[in-house]
């Protein structure tokens, strides 16, 4: 069983490491967005979506070892998390497991909290280009039309104009 959680504790710092690298992506790729960098953000975008790729094979390992743990416990694979396991058998790993865990919760509460603020900027961005198409759509219909908003008719450039009669 030790060997078991020694490797988990490996695989765990391994993905501390990346959680730590991701962090940094997350923070370039907000300063990218704040200044515009559009070249350099695309840069920071590839790196990431290699650093999610890694992550996604990692855990496919950790939970592939996690599902080998709970056989050897006897235990539900759907019941057994980190924390369940360093609960369940005194093991020498399990203080440095709870520490690596607390350690993943911090970056992963970080880790949220640099993506909503990024897709926060994002949201409100479109939604800023949003207004101002539409403000710039309706001033051009408001130029284009022959009408004031009262109904009268506008004065000059009316040879410029035409007025389709088929309607």
């Amino acid at each position: 069983m030790n060997g078991y959680h020694r490797h988990l504790l490996i695989l765990l710092e391994k993905k501390l490491v990346l959680y730590d690298k991701f962090i940094v992506v997350l923070q370039r790729e907000w300063e990218c967005a704040v200044g515009y960098e559009l070249p350099e953000l695309q840069k920071v975008l590839l790196e990431k979506e290699a650093l999610v790729e890694r992550m996604q094979k990692m855990d496919k390992e950790r939970i592939s070892l996690m599902d080998k743990i709970a056989q050897v416990l006897k235990i539900p694979e759907s019941k057994l998390t980190l924390k369940k396991l360093i609960e369940s058998k005194a093991d020498p790993y399990n203080k440095k497991l709870g520490l690596c865990r607390a350690r993943l919760l911090s970056r992963i509460k970080k880790i949220n909290a640099l993506m909503d603020r990024t897709q926060g900027l994002m949201h409100y961005s479109s939604l800023s280009l949003k207004k101002s198409l539409a403000f710039v759509h309706a001033a051009d219909e408001k130029a284009a039309a022959p009408y004031h908003s009262n109904g009268r008719l506008l004065e000059g450039k009316m040879q410029s104009r035409m007025l389709s009669m088929d309607v």
